[in-house]
């Protein structure tokens, strides 16, 4: 096990995701705004409060899967890079006659993760007051990210030296993130996807009022039937096959995203969006002619 993986799982570490975009709202109808667009409940939020959201098409398709942290004037979503333009576009084509400007901060600011389960512990005052901290974890690992200037960021790495908070690369943050089960928008699921087949419920509220791709998701909710499925996998190898088709019988079921090499287990992890069939009890589940086996995931999917 490498320093920065050790780190992740059993004190803390640290990690750049200052390429991830940030987008600032103010005005006074932001909350409205994004609650009428967002799966998830933004109005209930105070300053200092936060939560997950996906931003969907009318046709209920995922446009993006934001964390929304909510201060006293204004509202950061955070994203993958990826959908930093969709959505910069998306908010521009609702916002008509409503008291909301954008700014995508993403270049102009850098942003810091300290994750593990000591992450917490090992954020000092002198840490904190170099920016902004919010809660989350991109590995589930636990922790906090701080956003700060650029010119805070090395006095911030040498807090991180002293306290012993070792850099975890992108194969260590890969290895935990994948181990806990966390995918990924646009790697693991993607625009094609609605949010059933992500198994992604918890951050999507089916008591809140109308929201844009509303009506897709309470179909398919109240049909009660999803055809393929996001499921955590795991193959009887420790190497990463070259076809990483899923098959039942001679049958393509789905395809392995985010392989890596466990090194709690040793063998072969990732995730697979995978065809009903998948799921029967008699299936017997193949990768580059490995036996494979879905492991239990979220258990939102009765939500």
């Amino acid at each position: 096990m490498s320093p920065g993986y050790r780190a992740l799982r059993e004190h803390a570490a640290w990690f750049s995701i200052s390429d991830r975009a940030r987008l600032r709202l103010t005005g006074g109808d932001r909350i409205r705004l994004l609650h009428a667009l967002a799966t998830n409940d933004i109005d209930v939020l105070g300053p200092g409060q936060a939560t997950e959201t996906f931003f969907l098409s009318p046709q209920g398709r995922i446009l993006a899967r934001c964390r929304v942290y909510v201060s006293a004037d204004s509202v950061l979503l955070e994203t993958d890079e990826s959908s930093r333009q969709p959505l910069l576009d998306y908010l521009d084509r609702y916002i008509i006659m409503d008291d909301v400007t954008v700014s995508d901060v993403t270049d102009s600011t850098e942003a810091v993760a300290i994750e593990g389960p000591q992450a917490k512990r090992a954020l000092t005052a002198e840490m904190a007051v170099l920016g902004t901290v919010h809660d989350s974890s991109l590995t589930g690992a636990g922790g906090v990210w701080i956003e700060l200037e650029s010119e805070s960021v090395s006095q911030l790495l040498e807090l991180l030296k002293v306290a012993s908070v070792v850099e975890a690369n992108q194969d260590d943050r890969e290895a935990v993130r994948v181990e806990n089960g966390i995918p990924v928008h646009g790697v693991d699921y993607t625009n094609s996807n609605i949010p059933h087949e992500t198994q992604l419920l918890d951050i999507v509220s089916f008591e809140k009022g109308c929201y844009i791709g509303q009506e897709i998701v309470e179909r398919v909710k109240s049909q009660g039937q999803v055809n393929r499925m996001l499921s955590p996998i795991e193959l009887d190898t420790g190497e990463i096959p070259t076809d990483l088709e899923v098959h039942v019988g001679d049958r393509t079921v789905g395809q392995v995203t985010s392989p890596i090499v466990s090194p709690q287990t040793g063998k072969v992890r990732g995730f697979a969006i995978l065809r009903r069939v998948a799921f029967a009890p008699e299936s017997e589940l193949t990768v580059g002619g490995q036996t494979t086996h879905i492991l239990p995931g979220r258990d939102i999917l009765t939500r």
